[in-house]
């Protein structure tokens, strides 16, 4: 996963890098829906799509 620049953020938890914050998929997600700010972390998710 870190290859692909994801960090590993918990078991069933990765953040994608986008310059201004991350991208975040939990598990059972089926897609890259939310975003969340370098500061706000995984309780500051909000929907992107």
């Amino acid at each position: 996963m870190v290859q692909l620049g994801c960090e590993v953020k918990g078991l069933w938890l990765v953040d994608f890098d986008n310059g201004e914050g991350y991208y975040c998929w939990k598990y059972p997600e089926d897609e890259l829906e939310y975003f969340h700010e370098y500061t706000s972390g995984f309780s500051g998710r909000t929907k992107i799509i």
